[in-house]
């Protein structure tokens, strides 16, 4: 962490020490760009326990950046913290997430991947609206992005010991009740997760998550196809073979599913180790 940030951190601290004290969970959605990660981001820090909603472009990689984490989200959100849950989500292998830190008893990582053909298409429509912070300009290059990544999401699941949970994006939309709850239970919260949210500062902002005006909409929207993109068969082809591997994997590697429904399941309330944060 560089001077500046340090010193920010610092009058954080004195101003809101709060941010820093006690134990709490972190929840760490794992995904790829256009996966609805925002919508799923914005609802789960809509919770009353959970705080956080925005990409906070950091890497996890020492318990420290736990702790960064914090501060970032307090200032995402321009208060203190009032959750027991911290979230962010990270989309980009330079954001390295360590199997030490996937493995602590209060993280709890969410497996989100979308389907390759509509995922493409999306990041290239997204290139075509802001192409000034298109960091992948081609179709080639957009799929060289989604298959690596998947991998990365693969090995992360395997460095993963502990249950995990593995949603399909597509699911989040077309049964939002249903996969909602499934969060829910994996996270033992003590209320349903809405299917409307609110919108905060970072909301919308390039480079946060989701630009688009349907984020700001407060609500789960019908799932669109936008202005038809004519992909290269050859490419989707390549990424549908990552995408099967890669949830093949996942589902394989991340065993957790929900106990019947008149059941609880408290994975998130594990004493933690003397250590945790």
């Amino acid at each position: 962490m560089n001077g500046p940030k340090v010193a920010r951190n610092l009058r954080l601290a004195a101003k809101q020490p709060s941010v820093f004290i006690g134990r709490r969970g972190y929840v760490l959605i794992l995904s790829h760009m256009r996966s609805y990660s925002s919508l799923l981001a914005h609802l789960l820090g809509s919770h009353t326990e959970i705080d956080g909603y925005a990409e906070m472009n950091q890497p996890y990689t020492r318990p420290t950046d736990l702790m960064r984490l914090r501060a970032a989200v307090a200032r995402s959100l321009d208060t203190g913290l009032d959750g027991r849950l911290v979230l962010d989500k990270v989309l980009h292998n330079h954001h390295h997430v360590a199997g030490t830190i996937l493995n602590r008893s209060n993280v709890h990582p969410i497996f989100l991947v979308r389907k390759p053909a509509e995922t493409i298409a999306s990041v290239l429509r997204m290139n075509d609206q802001l192409p000034e912070l298109a960091i992948h300009p081609s179709e080639r290059s957009v799929t060289d992005y989604y298959t690596t990544r998947l991998e990365a999401l693969e090995h992360m699941a395997r460095e993963r010991r502990r249950h995990a949970l593995v949603i399909r994006s597509e699911d989040l939309v077309s049964d939002p009740e249903r996969t909602l709850g499934k969060v829910a239970t994996y996270l033992g919260l003590r209320a349903p997760i809405e299917t409307s949210y609110a919108t905060f500062p970072l909301t919308g902002e390039p480079g946060r998550g989701d630009y688009s005006d349907a984020i700001r909409e407060g609500r789960i929207l019908p799932a669109t196809t936008g202005a038809m993109v004519a992909l290269d068969p050859k490419l989707v082809t390549r990424a549908e073979r990552a995408y099967a591997r890669c949830l093949a994997t996942l589902d394989k590697e991340c065993a957790w599913m929900p106990l019947p429904e008149d059941a609880m399941y408290f994975p998130a309330h594990e004493t933690p180790v003397a250590s945790d944060y």
